[in-house]
């Protein structure tokens, strides 16, 4: 047995090795060249993966190859171009599985052939893998090429129909882009841009029924949430439009309320490509505008216990916040070049902000100033957390009402300045927060790097951080403040 990788390192190539291992003598160069070269070359790996994926369910033409080939340098910027068709972590499994059985044979074959051993070869650092490749950049023009060129028509089916379940988290601005996709679902559709009008509601909150419970009633779909999925297959899979579905409910995390990914995925089958974007918030900012949620219409958890729940690595309020842990749960069902995270506050910062940057990704021609906001730019914003927190405080165990915290906003103010920013969270609990889901977040950020290159987490800087007020700082002044406030209302009141 000869290993192929050393093979080729041998002097003489394969042809050297071989000679040598018979025993003949004599080098390959002292061999008849033949005009083939080296015949029977192999295609670059991707751009054979790519044609084949185009051509389904036909073997794609050597042509085609070719222009895969081409499209592959150019995205790439590099003439020689290295790829690999697995991901990363593929590779990483293959080594697991297969490197004990290889060190096996070696072992086995020590007897009679000494030294011999298999190769354990790892992609280089610029190997372009598989889960790196950007499908629609190039696929769409790809597409079109193959549309032009084969005699024959492709599979019934195999259009361009792509669907993006836009799922949250949370408090990252859902509600305006539900609001205004939905207000905007004519135009959109203009542009390639499907966003259906499945109920009342903007969102597709009755997509995530069937796991989440608690969904209220009116938000539900006659049938159920599978039976609406099935339908949407039915109606867009053969169209050659992108369908855009948003729902926050689609990224709860406790299993009382999770969706049901692998059904999703089945019932999306159809669809030739399936992407699922999520927008992420740095952790202690995303738990406080989760206990500003619930304090809309209830009493939320005391922050000291939300903060022992999130470092127990348990939920908030049924939400992912260890998200390395919320991606291993898409990756069940879903391949890392389907997944896309975006990083909230750098989407905020985008060139038409968070609309814009979602219809940048979606690839479409519109700019978020070319829809109609119709008075919901900024739908479901959050009130200032420590005054809601005192508001809460003082009305608990009944829900603050919204004068209450109007009260407790401006008594927060005269304390402590008009440009004051408070924070939830005394200042060892925010300390705590960061140093456990830190480190999470930069083995995320490193595990996407080869689907997302450049992906980053935001952080609070540290001057940020040292301008906040903390839940500690909040003593008796402020509640004096509040205290007389309360007392003049209740005399106005009374009068």
């Amino acid at each position: 047995m000869l290993d192929y990788h050393s093979g080729v390192a041998a002097p003489g190539g394969i042809i050297g090795a071989f000679l040598t291992h018979l025993g003949l003598g004599i080098g390959a160069d002292a061999l008849e060249p033949v005009n083939q070269g080296s015949s029977n070359v192999s295609p670059m790996p991707l751009a054979s993966w790519a044609a084949n994926v185009l051509a389904q369910p036909r073997i794609a033409p050597e042509w085609l190859v070719e222009r895969a080939g081409s499209l592959l340098r150019a995205h790439f910027e590099n003439k020689g171009l290295t790829t690999c068709i697995f991901t990363a972590g593929e590779i990483r499994n293959l080594h697991a599985r297969f490197g004990p059985l290889n060190r096996e044979l070696a072992e086995r074959r020590a007897g009679i052939q000494p030294g011999f051993a298999l190769s354990e070869v790892s992609p280089k650092d610029d190997t372009v893998m598989r889960g790196m490749i950007d499908g629609r950049f190039w696929t769409r023009f790809c597409k079109e090429f193959v549309r032009e060129r084969m005699q024959a028509p492709l599979q019934k089916g195999r259009t361009m129909a792509r669907i993006v379940l836009h799922i949250g988290t949370h408090k990252t601005a859902t509600t305006t882009i539900q609001n205004v996709f939905h207000r905007n679902a004519t135009l959109l559709a203009q542009h390639g841009i499907v966003y259906p009008r499945l109920g009342t509601a903007a969102g597709h909150h009755g997509l995530a029924a069937d796991g989440y419970k608690d969904l209220p009633a009116h938000l539900r779909y006659p049938g159920g949430s599978m039976k609406m999925w099935h339908e949407i297959a039915r109606r867009h899979a053969d169209s050659d439009a992108t369908v855009f579905l948003s729902s926050e409910t689609l990224s709860i995390g406790h299993p009382n309320g999770a969706p049901d990914y692998g059904a999703i995925r089945a019932a999306l089958a159809p669809f030739e490509e399936i992407r699922v974007l999520c927008l992420l918030r740095e952790q202690w900012r995303f738990m406080q505008s989760v206990y500003l949620e619930i304090a809309r219409k209830a009493v939320p958890p005391a922050p000291k216990q939300m903060v022992a729940r999130a470092l127990e690595g348990q939920y908030c309020a049924g939400m992912w916040v260890d998200y390395l842990k919320f991606h291993d749960r898409l990756l069940e069902h879903f391949a890392p070049e389907e997944i896309r995270f975006e990083d909230y506050a750098s989407a905020r910062q985008s060139d038409g902000g968070i609309l814009g940057r979602l219809l940048h990704l979606m690839e479409c021609d519109l700019s978020a100033g070319d829809l109609d906001m119709g008075g919901k730019a900024h739908a479901n914003a959050s009130p200032p957390s420590l005054p809601t927190w005192a508001a809460v405080m003082v009305s608990q165990p009944d829900p603050a009402h919204a004068w209450l915290i109007e009260e407790a906003s401006a008594a927060f103010e005269a304390e402590f300045g008009a440009e004051s920013q408070p924070c939830l969270f005394r200042r060892d609990e925010l300390e705590a927060l960061n140093a456990c889901f830190g480190p999470i977040n930069a083995a995320l950020e490193e595990r996407l790097a080869q689907v997302q290159p450049g992906f980053t987490l935001s952080r609070s800087a540290p001057e940020e951080i040292e301008r906040l007020i903390f839940r500690n700082r909040i003593g008796g002044p402020f509640w004096l403040r509040l205290s007389r406030r309360l007392a003049r209302r209740a005399g106005s009141t009374e009068r």
